[in-house]
């Protein structure tokens, strides 16, 4: 009986020590992002693989089609999985590039994000985001 209880008291323990949030890094910091579509409420659009969103630490920067890139500062908490950008600004010109404007304005809006290592979405609410893959 003391054995069984045991057993079960390091589950419980096992179980309650594990962290229910995402792996920041795996997610934000492992890989360039590509993307793939936006969805503004429930309009979808597909996104164009030659847009680059790529994390480090505590920037981000997004390669465009043209020379231009957009660039700030993010932060995210994996257990509230909130998501957002400061100091977001484009060097270079977006005027004619109608993706990296939706980009931008999705960057500066951010609440949150969905994700993991395959795919993610910077949403600013559930039913308006961009989604990226990193293949």
């Amino acid at each position: 009986m003391k054995k069984q209880l045991l057993i079960t008291l390091l589950a419980l323990t096992t179980l309650l020590s594990c962290d229910t949030g995402d792996s920041l890094t795996d997610i934000f910091l492992s890989h360039p992002w590509k993307l793939s579509l936006f969805n503004d409420g429930g309009i979808r659009t597909p996104g164009n693989p030659a847009y680059v969103l790529q994390f480090y630490d505590d920037v981000f920067s997004v390669s465009t089609r043209s020379d231009a890139t957009i660039t700030g500062n993010w932060q995210a908490d994996a257990k509230r999985r909130t998501f957002n950008c400061t100091k977001v600004r484009v060097n270079g010109s977006i005027a004619g590039d109608t993706i990296a404007q939706k980009i931008e304005k999705i960057l500066k809006e951010a609440q949150y994000y969905e994700g993991d290592a395959n795919y993610l979405q910077i949403q600013v609410q559930k039913n308006r985001y961009m989604q990226f893959h990193n293949k």
